[in-house]
């Protein structure tokens, strides 16, 4: 099963602000950041049900315009930070992890902000994602009913880094265990 552009919800810029939904996490990023005080430049936001591997022009696509319209607001104004909400475990048909190399072209144009992200509590994290994003804060429960408080935390994080000069220190340990499903 390949996902594509038949598949997601895709809704760009300032479209997003009049479709947050109670139980989201970009909901959560959004109201924290707008409630400190923070302009939020939204850019493009995407969601499918999970499926199979998601198509990799579609992938291209929106990564594309994402890094666009990042690009474009920070011509008009310094950005200060980034804080996203990922889903952590998305493939791409013939490339593999999207998240690392999303945060990877993220953080060469934006070298120095602090970038922060929610995930869902299953991401599949890896050496790509953590090394070009500051600090992740994944949802603990299932079902998600803390998708908000996700995306809150994400949020306080990045206010945190700006206000406070908080400094992420990440920790990432691989642990060899299964767990059923």
């Amino acid at each position: 099963i390949t996902t594509g552009a038949d598949d997601f919800r895709v809704i760009y810029g300032t479209d997003i602000f009049a479709n947050l939904r109670p139980n989201d996490s970009v909901t959560g990023i959004i109201k924290t950041l707008q409630a400190a005080g923070y302009e939020v430049i939204p850019t493009v936001f995407a969601r499918a049900v999970p499926n199979g591997e998601v198509d990799y022009d579609f992938y291209q696509g929106i990564k594309k315009e994402i890094i666009r319209r990042a690009k474009a607001a920070q011509a008009e104004a310094p950005i200060d930070a980034i804080t996203l909400s990922l889903h952590g475990s998305m493939r791409v048909k013939g490339q593999g992890e999207a998240e690392g190399y999303f945060l990877e072209e993220l953080r060469s144009i934006f070298p120095d902000i602090p970038i922060f992200s929610s995930l869902d509590m299953h991401a599949t994290m890896t050496q790509r994602m953590h090394t070009c994003c500051d600090g992740f804060v994944g949802y603990k429960t299932a079902p998600h009913t803390d998708c908000f408080e996700t995306g809150e935390q994400a949020a306080k994080m990045t206010i945190a880094a700006l206000e406070d000069g908080a400094q992420a220190q990440a920790a990432w340990v691989r642990v060899p265990i299964l767990v059923a499903g």
